[in-house]
């Protein structure tokens, strides 16, 4: 299991794929990892005007409502919630599938090239 993701400027101009290995967990939880990251290392680049998108309408609707039943899923919400308090802009929203799959690519390439 593995999450991902592109960081890119405000011309969408491709600056980093990203991904990570993740121990056995749900594809919910996945992409919130996937959020969770994204957002570190845009702060660790001093980014503070961010931009996620989000091809699961679930994780768009979670993270802005900002709880979770499951205890997990609300461990990992609260944790995005916190980091956004880092950030000056912050913007969320879900992209359909098909504007995903650059970043989907990316990622697997990225997460192949660092094994």
């Amino acid at each position: 299991m593995a999450c991902g993701g592109i960081i890119r400027d405000f011309k969408s101009r491709h600056l980093r794929p990203f991904s990570c290995g993740l121990v056995p967990c749900s594809i919910l939880k996945s992409k919130l990892w996937a959020i969770i990251n994204g957002i570190r290392l845009s702060l660790a680049k001093d980014f503070r005007k961010i931009s996620v998108e989000s091809n699961s309408k679930n994780v768009v609707e979670l993270v802005k409502r900002g709880v979770a039943s499951n205890r997990s899923r609300g461990q990992l919400v609260l944790m995005v919630h916190r980091l956004k308090e880092e950030i000056e802009d912050f913007r969320l929203s879900r992209v359909m599938c098909e504007g995903n799959v650059v970043a989907a690519s990316l990622a697997k390439h990225d997460l192949l090239f660092l094994s």
